[in-house]
């Protein structure tokens, strides 16, 4: 009997460890070397590359605020990881504009990052002036990024890239704010409102993109576009 019983638990081990190999093996669609795109094709192709890319933004930003807040040693790293993300949001550009405006852009959101250095440390030290005059100063780079991009396509109104790229930075300062003070649900809240934004930002650049250049995109049937003044703000 108890030969039996351990013959029947070998067995089990077996196929119990034999899926655990199987889960742990290499599923080739979630390569790390993404994205694999190239030159998007079509729209589709487009809007996810830069969805991937907003939603990068969103997702390590996040992490590197409660990363710095916390003393967490994994802070550097993380901001090394959003330095790669914009770069690879210059890049983008560079089938269309050319790599002068790539690196243009990158540049730019390169300043974005170590612009929210003295905003993270203001919040830290509890110190509202210090706090407002960091933001102020973030604003004003995405109001440099919003007149550059503006003048590379003229489907990206100014005025609406400001206040994209302003409700983007204002839900990254609530995040920082409600890490502070230990509010969960207005962490949250601030989160939901950056992915929301994070969206718009891709959806509109997309818009703009494809309107600009309509003869680079194959035409997909299976998609539906809206053009860039209806995109929600």
């Amino acid at each position: 009997m108890e030969h039996i019983l351990y013959e029947g638990f070998v067995v089990i081990a077996t196929v119990l460890l034999g899926v655990t190999v199987l889960r742990a093996e290499k599923d080739p669609r979630c390569d790390e070397t993404w994205p694999r795109l190239g030159t998007p094709r079509t729209e589709r192709e487009l809007r996810r590359l830069l969805t991937r890319l907003w939603e990068e933004h969103l997702a390590y930003s996040r992490s590197f605020f409660i990363s710095f807040l916390s003393s967490l040693e994994d802070a550097g790293a993380l901001s090394a990881r959003l330095g790669k993300s914009f770069r690879d949001t210059g890049n983008v550009l560079k089938p269309y504009y050319g790599e002068e405006a790539a690196e243009r852009l990158t540049a730019l959101l390169t300043t974005h990052r170590e612009s929210a250095l003295p905003i993270l440390k203001a919040a830290k030290a509890r110190n509202a002036r210090a706090l407002d005059e960091a933001f102020s100063a973030w604003e004003a780079n995405a109001d440099e990024t919003a007149a550059f991009l503006h003048g590379l396509n003229k489907y990206w109104a100014e005025e609406d890239l400001k206040g994209l790229l302003r409700a983007h930075m204002a839900a990254a300062r609530d995040t920082i704010a409600a890490r502070v003070k230990w509010n969960w649900d207005d962490d949250i809240d601030a989160y939901d409102r950056g992915h929301t934004c994070a969206l718009d930002l891709a959806d509109y650049l997309t818009d703009g993109i494809v309107a600009q250049f309509p003869e680079r995109f194959i035409p997909d049937k299976a998609q539906s576009r809206k053009a860039p003044s209806q995109v929600r703000r």
